[in-house]
Formats: C-alpha cells, sequence, structure tokens
C-alpha cells in the first residue's frame, strides 16, 4: 500500500488562501470570498464563545463593575422564548467562560441598550421586551436594571405593555441625561390584536424615569430599529426609525422637540428595514445612514444599503449596497483597520456575520472578512482586552447655544474626561453614548468658551456577534501563528481523511490543504505518532480520494514525556480504543495539559481529553456522541456545530473538513498566549 513519508522541518510557507463559506439551512456550504483583506486581520476562529439562556439577540459592552474592563452583556428570548439574560464579566481581558450576572426575570427580550441613566458613572441597561409568538402571549413591558455599583438583576423601572425590538439612547431635549426611546410595534399577536404600535421616548429626569412616554409618534409602525443621531447638524438629536411597511423615517428635532409626524420618509422601493447605525462613511461631518433593506418580507432578499447625508436629508438613492448576502439583519460602524475612516459589520438570518472595508469613503463590494454561520441577530464593536488602546483629546469652541458635541467617531472605549474652561464635569454635568460617539452637556457652553473632551480610541476593536444559539468574540489583529513549533501529532488506530487530503475544486472552490500540508506550510516541526506503525484511513473510499496510509515517526508507547513539545494535537478518526486504554500515555498528556503544554483534539478525538481529565471546568467542543462524557468529566459542553473552542491552553474542534484551518489558528494563538506569559 501507499504510505505517506515522514514529517520533515520545512521552510515556512504563506498559508493556503481561505474560502470563507455560505451556511445554508439545508448545510450547503457555498463559497463567498477568498483569503485576507488587507484590513487589520480578524481570527476566523472565536478566541470566546458561549451557548445563550434562549435565543441570544442582543449584545452591547460596557464596564458594569467599574473594574476598568468592558463586561458583554447579551438579552436572551426574542419573540421565541422566556429567558434570563446575561452578562460575561471581564477580568484584565479575559471573559469569564460563564455568566456571573443573570437577571431574576425571564422575558421575550430584543436588543439593548447600555448607558448611565442617573449620573453616578455606572451603565444601566436597557431592555427592549416582545410578546411570545407560540404562545400569542400579551405583550411584555420594557425593562431598565439600574447600577449603583453592582447591576440589578430584577429590573427597578417597567413601561406599560408593549411590544418593543429595538431601544436606544439619546438627549433630544438637550438637559443632560439620558432618554430612553422604544421602537415598537414588532410582535405577532397583542392584546388588542393589531401589529401596530406608536414609536415612544421616556424622559429622565436626573435619573428619574417617568413611567408613560414624554413623546410618542403621531402614527403607528412596526419598527424593528432606531437611533439618536444630529443628521441637519443643528445641535440637537434627530430620531431615525426603520421598520416594516414603511423602510426608514426621519423625526427631526425642531429647537429642542422633535416632530410627532416624521418629515422625511423613504420614499419607496422598500419592503421595509431592520437594524440600522448612523455613521460617516464619507468623511464629510455629517452622519449618513446604514441599514439593512428588506426587498419582501419572509421571502428572502435584501441588501446592505447606505444612504448620504446631503444637507441634512438623507438621499433616499443608495449611496452603496450589497446585495450579495442573504438576509441582512444588523449594521455596526467601527474603525476596524486603525486608518482613520469607518468600516462596516454586519450580519443577517441563515448567512455569515462579516464586514465591509471603507476605501476612501467607499466600502467594499463584499466583506473583506467573514464568519460566524448561522442566523446572526446583533454585533457589536470593542477592544475588550485593550490590546490597541490609544488616548484622544479633542477640543471645541462654544458658541453659546450648543450643547451637543459630537466626535466622528465609533466604538470608543470610553469617554474619560469632560471639561470647560478646564474645569472638570461631573458625570451628572452631561450625558454620552461612546458607541455612537457623542457627548450632550446638560447646559450650552458660553460663547468662546473651550470644551474639552478626553476619550479612548481603539485601532483594532474586537467583534461579538450573537446567534440564535450562540454568542462568540473575535479579536482584531489576533497574534501571529508560530513559525518555530514543536508538535506531537497523535493518531488513532485509523485516521480521518482531512488529515492528509486535498480538496480541489467543486462546491468548495479551490484547494483546500489537508490538515497535515497545512501544518507543514506553518514551519511547524512535526512528529507523527500512533499505537501503531502504519496507520490507514478511517473512509473506505479514502485510498481513491488520495488519503493515504500514514508511517508514524515514533510509537507513542515510547514517548516518555509530552512537555518537551509546544502542542499536542489528536486527529480525527476512529479507533481510540488502544489510546483510552493506556493509563500511561493518558497520565503523561495530562500532566504535559498541567505543565501548560497546548493540548488539542480534533472530532471524536475529544473524548480521549476526557479520559485524561484535562476538560475540567474547561469550554469545550467535539463530537456529539461524546456529550454525555464531556460532562461527565466537567467540561461545559458548547455542541457540536460551533468554531474551535480556545480555553487557554486546552483547544477543541469538530467538522475538519471546514474549520480545519480556523483549528490550526487556535492551537497557533494558544502557542503564542503561553510563550508570551
Amino acid at each position: 500500500m501507499p504510505v505517506l513519508p515522514r514529517s520533515t522541518r520545512v521552510r515556512r510557507a504563506r498559508m493556503p488562501i481561505r474560502p470563507t463559506c455560505l451556511l445554508l439551512c439545508a448545510a450547503l456550504m457555498l463559497l463567498l470570498s477568498g483569503g485576507r483583506s488587507t484590513m487589520a486581520e480578524i481570527a476566523f476562529t472565536p478566541d470566546w464563545q458561549a451557548p445563550g439562556a434562549g435565543y441570544p439577540t442582543g449584545v452591547g459592552w460596557a464596564d458594569l463593575d467599574g473594574n476598568g474592563w468592558a463586561d458583554l452583556i447579551v438579552t436572551n428570548g426574542l419573540d421565541f422564548g422566556f429567558a434570563a439574560n446575561q452578562a460575561f464579566h471581564n477580568v484584565d481581558g479575559r471573559l469569564a467562560p460563564v455568566a456571573g450576572w443573570t437577571s431574576t426575570d425571564t422575558l421575550c427580550s430584543g436588543n439593548l441598550a447600555l448607558g448611565d441613566l442617573d449620573g453616578d458613572g455606572d451603565p444601566e441597561l436597557v431592555c427592549a421586551n416582545m410578546g411570545h409568538i407560540p404562545s400569542g402571549s400579551d405583550p411584555q413591558p420594557h425593562a431598565i436594571y439600574w447600577n449603583h455599583g453592582t447591576l440589578a438583576t430584577t429590573p427597578a423601572w417597567h413601561s406599560p405593555p408593549a411590544n418593543a425590538f429595538s431601544c436606544a439612547l439619546g438627549d433630544p431635549d438637550g438637559d443632560g441625561d439620558l432618554d430612553v426611546a422604544f421602537g415598537q410595534g414588532l410582535s405577532a399577536v397583542d392584546s388588542a390584536g393589531s401589529r401596530y404600535w406608536p414609536v415612544v421616548i421616556y424622559a429622565n429626569d436626573q435619573g428619574r424615569i417617568g413611567r408613560e412616554p414624554s413623546w410618542a409618534s403621531d402614527d403607528r409602525y412596526i419598527t424593528t430599529d432606531l437611533a439618536f443621531a444630529d443628521l441637519d447638524r443643528d445641535g440637537r438629536q434627530d430620531l431615525v426609525i426603520g421598520g416594516r411597511d414603511y423602510g426608514l423615517a426621519v423625526f427631526y428635532n425642531r429647537d429642542g422637540r422633535l416632530e410627532t409626524s416624521p418629515s422625511w420618509v423613504h420614499p419607496g422601493g422598500l419592503a421595509g428595514a431592520r437594524q440600522l447605525a448612523c455613521g460617516d462613511v464619507d468623511g464629510d461631518g455629517d452622519e449618513d445612514l446604514a441599514f439593512c433593506a428588506v426587498d419582501a418580507y419572509g421571502r428572502g432578499g435584501g441588501r446592505f444599503v447606505v444612504l448620504e447625508n446631503r444637507d441634512g436629508r438623507l438621499d433616499p438613492d443608495p449611496y452603496w449596497s450589497c446585495d450579495r448576502y442573504i438576509e441582512p439583519a444588523a449594521v455596526a460602524w467601527a474603525d476596524a483597520d486603525g486608518d482613520g475612516d469607518l468600516d462596516l459589520a454586519g450580519g443577517g438570518w441563515n448567512m455569515h456575520a462579516g464586514v465591509f472595508e471603507n476605501h476612501a469613503g467607499r466600502l467594499g463590494a463584499a466583506y473583506a472578512w467573514s464568519h460566524v454561520p448561522g442566523w446572526v441577530q446583533q454585533v457589536a464593536w470593542c477592544d475588550y482586552d485593550r490590546s490597541a488602546i490609544t488616548t484622544v483629546l479633542r477640543r471645541f469652541t462654544g458658541d453659546g447655544t450648543r450643547s451637543l458635541f459630537v466626535l466622528g467617531e465609533k466604538a470608543l472605549p470610553k469617554i474619560t474626561r469632560v471639561a470647560v474652561d478646564g474645569r472638570t464635569l461631573a458625570h451628572r454635568d452631561y450625558c454620552c453614548d461612546p458607541t455612537a460617539g457623542w457627548v450632550s452637556l446638560a447646559s450650552a457652553p458660553t460663547a468662546g468658551s473651550v470644551i474639552e473632551i478626553h476619550y479612548e480610541r481603539s485601532r483594532n476593536p474586537d467583534l461579538a456577534v450573537t446567534t440564535l444559539a450562540k454568542i462568540r468574540t473575535y479579536k482584531n489583529a489576533p497574534p501571529p501563528m508560530p513559525e518555530e513549533a514543536r508538535v506531537l501529532v497523535i493518531l488513532p488506530a485509523e485516521v480521518g481523511g482531512n488529515f492528509n487530503f486535498d480538496y480541489r475544486h467543486g462546491l468548495l472552490g479551490p484547494v483546500r490543504h489537508s490538515i497535515h500540508n497545512q501544518m507543514r506550510d506553518l514551519g511547524w516541526e512535526l512528529t507523527l505518532t500512533a499505537m501503531q506503525t502504519v496507520v490507514d484511513s478511517c473512509h473506505e473510499s479514502g485510498a481513491q480520494l488520495g488519503a493515504r496510509s500514514v508511517r508514524v515517526d515514533r510509537l507513542l508507547t515510547e514517548i516518555e514525556s509530552f512537555q518537551t513539545y509546544d502542542a499536542v494535537t489528536i486527529m480525527p478518526g476512529r479507533g481510540y480504543e488502544r489510546l483510552l486504554g493506556d493509563r500511561a500515555v493518558l497520565a503523561r498528556l495530562a500532566r504535559a495539559a498541567r505543565r501548560g503544554v497546548v493540548v488539542s483534539a480534533w472530532c471524536r478525538g475529544v473524548q480521549v481529553l476526557a479520559a485524561a481529565g484535562v476538560v475540567q471546568g474547561r469550554r469545550v467542543t467535539g463530537h456529539d456522541d461524546y456529550a454525555d462524557l464531556y460532562a461527565q468529566a466537567g467540561a461545559h459542553y458548547l455542541g457540536p456545530d460551533v468554531p474551535p473552542v480556545i480555553d487557554g491552553n486546552i483547544v477543541t474542534g469538530v467538522r475538519s473538513r471546514y474549520y480545519r484551518t480556523e483549528m490550526l489558528e487556535a492551537i497557533g494563538a494558544a502557542v503564542h498566549a503561553r510563550r508570551s506569559r
């Protein structure tokens, strides 16, 4: 039989181009784009992931506990289930594997907003809640969880029962505190049998939120998203809404009061709009509008669209659009590549999340980076490990009337200081939204006064994504793959064809190099080992496909210590019985893991890590046949259909045909992290 030659150490070669595939509900993988972009590289492998409490939907970042690190907050339920909301605490740049805060109430929560409502410096959590479609329940109240050093688990404020998917914070009345807006109407059933509700705002009076709306639209809508932005640059915030049947509308702010009937409505051509975000894409100083256009609700299709702001009015003809992705549903602006202009993250139903790169004021025609297959609900930017933070000072000159100051940047880590003529303002003297990039003072500074706003920006913000089952974060500018790495490659009795078969062309696009060839291309020094001298393919058709038998470098029983290697990785396949039955080998694996060696396993091989006792308290993926075994070993099993999971020096992966590059990226990241400590 043909035998694969023994491994040798090779010069580092360029990694093969990485195809990005679109996951359809029928599990077909279609090629979308190839390779990395010129923008700062975002990892394909999530550096953190966790299951939600039930249909993760809204996602945002804020320092809830005041330790200087942004925590990850997720709302759950959507209109499919009653679920608690969660926060995953951040300590020194690492997110906890399980939620450290869970709400006591369980509602059908949509999107969220985070901001300091009472002027004490601690962010509150605002949730938009909906009715429950399966049961046809009555509308649910929206909620605010107050934060007085610790975020309360029970909301102390509720609205009257209503249906809303989204909420937003702003200061349309210009009094220096955050008012709360809800875009209502998105639910299948309510008590009156109507699906249309007014947009409402609850005014904030120095931390006291009224129980009845202080403002409501004259008409009723099915609103899916809304945002505050000073579109006409008059120093007052306007309100943009998007939703079903009408698409887009703008309520302009007239001398501190929002009009109750929008004076700008998109003239037509849209069945509706899902989520939206304001940002200056062309660098001309005013806020343009990105949104997810829907061409026909319930029949697929749709486009990502940006409308240009011209003299305070949105041009209804697209400045930019992209229709190559299915059911766009989420957008968020940030300078993802640190070049000074705003890039756009997007995502949608039955499609990937991704990032459109900004080239001199124009977004690219396709994602420059994409991943996260699944039903994407929301995306949010934040440099949560503070790896690329810089401090910025912006100065403005007062004109005696203006109290709103727009920074022109998005996804800012924090506003650190606001001063007027050198006097630092207390938190109660202004409000701000770092994500949207603005500060609003309680009173307009006098003409000629100097307003200083100190804030942080990041050259490489990271990306958080919610899908209907998972929450994930992706590192921007991940650590380099180590060029010098000694890796022990453990093969089962029958190795999977993905180990040494190169897929070529067809549905999956260009050549997809085998696991073995990719490891060699990285320049890693490999030692192939097993319990026997020659290992065959576990697939009957393996030889026909080109998966040759493998002759190992050394028998596994001859290797007395695994601690001389940077990483140990157990390949996918079948026939792990001899491995599982050899107590000495399992003990060596456990000892190496305790000493910090990166230990990884692919698919069915994760059962070996469980048997060795190295997954206790760790987040893992793996073949679903062994879910009970992972649980018995004390692991937090994230399911079988997720990208590779990194938890310290333990790395696990599944679906090696699709995630082979990501799995190697994860192993390399873990090795780099070990060397950096």
